[in-house]
């Protein structure tokens, strides 16, 4: 399967939701990329959803700036794939 080609309006929404801690905004953002993009595995496409500069994801986002357990709940890896 190819790389998923991510929006990069959709990409930067991920990133403020998440540096932000914004939860509702960040699952509005996750499930539109989810339902466009349904044909590729859901870590896949968070990984590619990256700044393209630093590479990095939500999930660094939100980690840095000390929100990965109030943005980031409950998803384990087995659950991304």
């Amino acid at each position: 399967m190819s790389k998923p080609t991510l929006d990069s309006e959709l990409v930067d929404d991920l990133l403020y939701a998440a540096r932000h801690n914004d939860p509702e905004f960040l699952e509005e953002s996750l499930n539109t990329l989810f339902s466009s993009h349904s044909t590729h595995p859901k870590g896949e496409l968070l990984r590619a959803a990256a700044d393209e500069y630093t590479g990095n994801t939500a999930i660094h986002m939100a980690a840095a700036n000390g929100h990965l357990g109030g943005i980031m709940p409950g998803p384990t890896v087995n659950t991304l794939s």
